[in-house]
């Protein structure tokens, strides 16, 4: 990790002792991770907790210039429910990356 990027996480979870160990800064409370203002949110939770973890986010405390990305294997769900539940005006990426040894394709997939 270069000086000039910070890596910070948030989780229903409590990973600060892995988080730490990796020089990552966890906040164990969602509100107190979006006072920091970071630039990209990404966010990689099971399709089922997908939404409950985004209504969890306190998006009106990011900035309007926060970008969201996804790491879902399905891409229309997260998509329809980014347009749903974020501020116009807040740009996001779905992202899929084949991670099969089996899937004939093996490349990876933006969509916006």
């Amino acid at each position: 990790m270069t000086s000039s990027m910070q890596v910070i996480a948030t989780s229903r979870g409590d990973y600060f002792e892995l988080a730490q160990s990796l020089g990552v800064h966890f906040f164990q409370d969602a509100d107190d991770f979006a006072e920091e203002h970071p630039e990209v949110v990404i966010l990689a939770s099971s399709i089922l907790s997908t939404e409950a973890v985004l209504n969890s986010l306190p998006v009106q405390r990011l900035k309007r210039s926060t970008l969201f990305v996804d790491v879902l294997s399905v891409k229309e769900f997260p998509k329809r429910l980014f347009l749903a539940k974020l501020p116009a005006q807040v740009a996001f990426f779905t992202f899929a990356l084949c991670l099969s040894l089996h899937c004939p394709h093996h490349k990876v997939i933006l969509q916006t």
